[in-house]
């Protein structure tokens, strides 16, 4: 009963998995190709958000097959993930705040977010999908 509070609407572990994993790929591929179209993101994002795509694909895999090194794979890949998301967020802050802008012919417009509040955003969704992950196993 505790299992099914702490995941929510998922009824089983494994369906947990399934439906947040299919929710990280949905969130990274959209932050690659607005990245890409806004031209506002880096090289080494770029190499973070495929390989995690890649993992992701495999976990989703791993809890169809019932499988848990594929899934146990993905969990590791969390724990690396939220390690490199605080990184990134430190690396681009300025003044502890993220300046993110976006350009285009008529000029450019900026935006700025906390790195706090990123840092929070990261582990509140790697723990999410890392619990999941782990209780699946």
């Amino acid at each position: 009963m505790s299992s099914y509070l702490t995941i929510g609407c998922c009824c089983d572990s494994r369906r947990a998995v399934l439906i947040y994993s299919i929710i990280f790929v949905i969130f990274e591929i959209i932050g690659l190709i607005a990245g890409a179209a806004y031209q506002s993101i880096t090289s080494a994002l770029i190499a973070i958000l495929v390989v995690s795509i890649i993992i992701r694909f495999i976990t989703i895999g791993g809890a169809c097959m019932y499988n848990k090194w594929m899934v146990g794979l993905g969990a590791t890949w969390e724990i690396v993930y939220v390690i490199l998301s605080i990184v990134v967020a430190v690396r681009n802050s300025v003044n502890g705040t993220i300046n993110w802008s976006y350009c285009n012919n008529g000029g450019c417009t900026y935006y700025n977010t906390p790195t706090w509040l990123s840092i929070i955003w990261a582990l509140v969704w790697s723990g999410l999908i890392l619990y999941v992950s782990l209780h699946f196993m």
